[in-house]
């Protein structure tokens, strides 16, 4: 393995770059859509106390110190900034730089680089920038970041080629046969190593447990202990991850943990650092589940029985972000005093001074969350949790019950105070409990009272909704009165049908009546009146001639006078009781 010193010479140089550049999205997802793949630490420790021995097999690969390495935080909110800004540099990217300053200035036709003041075009390279810091990711500095020469064997363009001579070769390593075989078939060494190959070196973020035969070789090479090119296998993985969400816009970024690794190595964590003003909680900051004996019992591989937690097992806890570090032990918040004395204690032991600015407003926040299970169901993040800095693993809401559904309800606040009781009482704590022997276990009267309270309150409740629907129901019926009354109020009827109804009633009375005369006159009834009536009835037809104009007395016998009262009046000129009818007419 080549020295480290040695390998940082390999990494390329940003001193012809610019030091501060803005990079648009090359990409058409959001940062909050993309979800990080985050690597998994390893405990070889404990895989080997429970039959399962690797240390070996990455040894032989020198990745040790980049299993080590995983065992740190990720900043899930700066991984998705440099992703959605990255660009994959190659020759064909140089040619379409320079065909742009061509463009700009045709008197740079046929010049070379250094003399269109471009940068040499040294390797292929990924590019983003972060808050005007250019990031370059390069298989050199992979291979810096991970303490591992980029050499070794590796080969491409297999995909699922089933023609390809390495396919028997393969299946003989894994499976013993020259038949490709099931993964049930596989030793657990096999599985384990398949599994961490998924999680840390080639993730593949979905599928099957069935490799390809791309992984297949990789692991071909693990099993026979032959070198391969770690560091160019990642580089090349990583690059076609990123083409894809540029082009079908896979929502998924491998090597979380190694990208905010070559960030903080390249200076970005320092450079927050001295903001002081991004948290961890900001940055999304969080560690992964780390692979130990209790993976193996998970994956079935162990019993139950047979796992043993161990005292030198690696814990998430002792994860610490690079944001904490030489994180003084007080803040702000504790008293003068205790800030003073800590500044001289601190002075006399390292002979360095302390300002009151070193000092923080709060005191770290502990251990990094650990994300949850790749397989669990996971809520997708909006544009206000992210923009607002919300952490990503908000907590599920529970589905509201019906309490709550009724306490959102308006209502009155004694009907509130008798259903919160009734609803927040636990039975489990007040009503008596039973052994398994299905005995009481506690039968006092203390237990008792309280179960006819319960009981009252649950009544109470019930009447008070009861009391509610009929008063809904009586409100319902006032409501719908009202609106027929109004209906009512706005319909009108025309002056000429009430009179048209009005005239046909009075005809249809008219001749009513002229029926009935008609049948006095033939009965002869009408003779038989009194004097005095016929009189009276002789003046008023001689009245009624003489006032149609006509002198002709023996016209008035023709005549008879009706009585429109009941009452007996005398007849004159001026009276309007008495109408005139003519027998001739009827």
């Amino acid at each position: 393995m080549a020295s480290s010193s040695s390998m940082q010479e390999t990494v390329p140089s940003n001193q012809g770059a610019s030091n501060y550049e803005i990079r648009g999205r090359t990409m058409s997802l959001e940062e909050w859509e993309l979800n990080v793949h985050v690597e998994n630490p390893m405990d070889f420790i404990s895989l080997a106390y429970h039959g399962c021995e690797l240390r070996d097999i990455y040894q032989a690969q020198d990745l040790v110190d980049y299993f080590g390495m995983l065992n740190g935080p990720t900043y899930l909110s700066l991984v998705r900034h440099f992703w959605v800004r990255a660009q994959v540099y190659d020759r064909k990217a140089a040619q379409l730089e320079m065909d742009e300053k061509v463009l700009i200035d045709p008197s740079l036709q046929g010049k070379t680089r250094e003399e269109m003041r471009l940068e040499p075009f040294r390797c292929m390279e990924i590019r983003s920038s972060i808050m005007g810091i250019p990031v370059f990711i390069s298989e050199a500095s992979i291979s810096w970041v991970i303490r591992r020469a980029s050499e070794g064997k590796i080969v491409n363009g297999l995909d699922n080629n089933k023609t390809s001579p390495w396919n028997d070769i393969v299946n003989k390593t894994m499976f013993n046969n020259t038949k490709k075989g099931k993964y049930s078939e596989l030793s657990m060494r096999i599985k384990m190593l398949l599994k961490i190959q998924n999680e840390n070196l080639l993730p593949k973020g979905g599928g099957g447990d069935q490799p390809s035969l791309d992984h297949r070789l990789f692991l071909h090479f693990f099993l026979t202990k032959q070198k391969a090119n770690v560091p160019k296998y990642i580089f090349r993985h990583m690059i076609k991850t990123l083409k894809e969400s540029q082009t079908i816009k896979r929502t998924w970024i491998p090597y979380g943990r190694l990208i905010s690794e070559i960030l903080h190595q390249g200076g970005i964590l320092k450079a927050l650092k001295e903001v002081n003003y991004f948290t961890d909680a900001q940055l999304s900051t969080l560690t992964w589940k780390i692979i130990n004996g209790s993976t193996l019992k998970h994956m079935k591989l162990i019993k139950k029985e047979d796992h043993k937690v161990l005292s030198t097992d690696l814990k998430e806890s002792t994860v610490i972000s690079n944001l904490m570090d030489d994180f003084p032990p007080i803040c702000k918040q504790d008293p003068l005093e205790v800030r003073v004395i800590y500044m001289r204690e601190h002075f006399e032991m390292t002979g360095q001074t302390m300002k009151i600015n070193d000092i923080p407003d709060e005191m770290y926040g502990g251990s990094l969350p650990i994300a949850k299970s790749r397989r669990s169901k996971k809520r997708a993040m909006t544009e206000a949790e992210y923009v607002e800095d919300a952490p990503e693993q908000a907590v599920k809401k529970g589905k509201k019950s019906k309490a709550t559904t009724s306490q959102e309800k308006p209502a009155d606040p004694e009907v509130l105070t008798i259903q919160q009781e009734a609803q927040e009482l636990n039975a489990s704590e007040v009503l008596d409990k039973r052994t398994r022997s299905k005995k009481p276990a506690d039968t006092s009267q203390s237990f008792k009272k309280r179960k006819m309270a319960i009981r009252k309150l649950r009544q109470a409740s019930l009447a008070v909704e009861d009391e509610q629907e009929a008063a809904t129901s009586l409100v319902t019926r006032e409501v719908l009165k009202r609106k027929a009354l109004e209906i009512a109020a706005q319909i009108s009827v025309t002056s000429d049908v009430l009179l048209q109804k009005t005239t046909g009633e009075a005809a249809q009375a008219a001749i009513e009546i002229s029926k009935d005369l008609q049948h006095l006159v033939a009965s002869g009834e009408l003779l038989k009146a009194p004097e005095e009536k016929t009189a009276g009835s002789e003046v008023a037809t001689s009245e009624a001639a003489a006032s149609r104009g006509n002198p002709d007395v023996s016209n008035s016998a023709n005549c008879i006078e009706v009585e429109s009262g009941s009452e007996t009046s005398i007849p004159s000129q001026d009276s309007s009781d008495l109408d005139d009818v003519t027998l001739s007419l009827i």
